[in-house]
């Protein structure tokens, strides 16, 4: 039943952003533009989140062998000695904890997505998307998922004592969670917040990110808190009525589903054949 909940309570935000974003859009994004992305979901939720799960107990294990494990927190001992109230506030704590964690070690992860040509070949992807919208934020392929969740979950591991089962669930609510949020911030709703783009990411403040334009290129790398690209001068405050173009600068153009599945490996095939040429 909790699980129908989630579920259903996701998809009604979803849809409220898709609803926002016609009737104060940006740009204006035909129908099709949401087909390859739709499909993209599918397959996150076919491949992507189950290996997810998979995933994040294997990072678990790997913070484990390392021998390096901090335990300062312990979930079990989370609570005020109401089951239902303890109960809630675990759920709480597999969230946000992994949140927390996961933002700060993404000004990282996300940078070596950009400078890396083998994790860019798997983020481009994501930012081939010249119609930005709610369901872009499963335009992923499905290893883009997978490394998310094994850095975030490694990197937790050394200090929050999970095990395998908790490390795995763990993994999926946070995501579940970055997923309701970046729904928002790559909304297509022509909003400006300024107020709040020194505290959280909104989505004027993403979608610099994703710009097309030189200036833009490798800024505001943050999925929540823009604190971390002020720490780490990346951080690129929205002009009054900026809301720029969005793909590839390259120009370069990954369309359907086939191409979200498999761009990388051709990525990786074409560099490996330029390599021995």
């Amino acid at each position: 039943m909790a699980q129908l909940l989630i579920g259903g309570a996701m998809v009604g935000w979803f849809c409220l952003m898709i609803c926002l974003g016609h009737r104060f859009p940006v740009v204006i994004i035909p129908a099709k533009a949401y087909l390859t992305n739709a499909l993209a979901a599918v397959a996150a939720g076919i491949i992507g989140i189950p290996l997810a799960y998979l995933t994040g107990a294997a990072a678990i294990w790997a913070s484990q062998a390392t021998g390096l494990q901090l335990n300062l927190i312990d979930p079990d001992r989370i609570g005020l000695g109401l089951p239902l109230v303890d109960d809630g506030l675990r759920f709480l704590a597999m969230v946000f904890i992994p949140l927390a964690v996961y933002d700060f070690w993404l000004a990282f992860s996300h940078r070596l997505e950009h400078h890396v040509p083998a994790l860019w070949d798997i983020h481009q992807v994501h930012h081939s998307d010249r119609w930005m919208n709610p369901l872009t934020v499963f335009r992923d392929n499905f290893l883009q998922i997978q490394w998310r969740s094994f850095f975030s979950m490694l990197t937790i591991g050394l200090f929050v004592d999970l095990n395998f089962k908790e490390g795995g669930q763990a993994a999926v609510y946070s995501q579940l969670f970055l997923f309701a949020w970046a729904a928002l911030c790559h909304s297509n709703i022509r909003v400006e917040l300024p107020w709040l783009e020194g505290i959280l990411v909104t989505p004027q403040y993403h979608r610099i990110h994703h710009s097309t334009q030189a200036e833009h290129i490798d800024k505001n790398f943050a999925d929540v808190f823009p604190a971390f690209d002020m720490l780490f001068g990346s951080y690129v405050r929205p002009g009054k009525g900026e809301f720029p173009e969005t793909g590839l600068a390259s120009g370069e153009r990954i369309d359907g589903i086939s191409g979200v599945i498999f761009a990388p490996f051709r990525s990786w095939f074409n560099r490996v054949r330029l390599r021995f040429r």
